[in-house]
Order: C-alpha cells, then structure tokens, then sequence
C-alpha cells in the first residue's frame, strides 16, 4: 500500500508491505522494518502525554484492502511495490532464496529499489524480465 505522510511539513512517500507478519516500510526509497504494537483504550490512559499523536496524517493513495496482498504473501508471491522498470533480475527458476536476499533491482523515480524475499524457498516461476516496466501490485516472481 503506498501512502503520502507529511512530518513537520516536510512530505514523504511510504510504500507499506507485510512480509511473514511484519511491517516493512519504504520511506523515501529507503526500506526499514517495523514492529507495529496496537493501542488499547487501556493502554491509551497509562501512556505518558504526547506519546501516541490522535491526529494522523496518513492518507491512503487509493482504498485499503489487506485481501489481495495478504494472499500474494501468504502464497509466496513477490508483487512489485512500485511502478517503474527492472534493471536486473538476480534470480531464475529453481533458485534457493532466504528471507531478505535481493531478487530483482528496480528502477522507479530515477532511484534503484531492491526488491527482497519475503520468505525461504525455491524460485518457482520468474515473470519480470531486465529491461521490463512492471506497475505496482504486477507479480514478479513466486517462491514455493
């Protein structure tokens, strides 16, 4: 899911994606994980002022819907987070991967994104090819 968040009105583009039950966040091209711990109305009332912010600034670019990435996850699929073009496909079928190797290098906003394994397996099926343009969401390989 891509967002836009703006931070003492500074703007910041967010691509958000959940991998083996984490949160891994792209701000800005730089891709971090995150562990998100919920706030329960009881929680809310112990917590010190000013610690969790009731005003959000986070405005999704089109509507939420967890069903679709939660199954291409599940199921091992790799989707491109981004629109742009694969510069280098680091991966054919039959490969053994870990959980965070680097499968394919894409180009997107003039800046190289590293697309990673979300899970250990083998590569079942390659669909992006070097040199292609792939859109957000476009499934770009499996992992079985």
């Amino acid at each position: 899911m891509k967002y836009f968040i703006t931070v003492n009105n500074k703007r910041y583009e967010v691509i958000a994606e959940e991998v083996s039950g984490k949160l891994e966040l792209t701000i800005d091209g730089k891709r971090m994980d995150v562990e998100i711990e919920e706030v329960t109305q009881e929680h809310a009332k112990t917590a010190e002022p000013n610690q969790y912010s009731s005003k959000q600034a986070i405005a999704p670019q089109s509507p939420v819907s967890h069903s679709p990435q939660t199954s291409a996850v599940s199921s091992g699929q790799i989707q491109s987070p981004m629109a742009g073009v694969v510069l280098k496909v680091k991966i054919k079928a039959n490969d053994i991967v870990k959980r965070g190797d680097v499968l394919f290098i894409l180009e997107a906003m003039k800046m190289e994104n590293e697309i990673r394994a979300n899970k250990d397996g083998r590569i079942i099926e390659v669909k992006a090819t070097e040199g292609g343009r792939v859109n957000q969401g476009d499934i770009l390989c499996a992992i079985g």
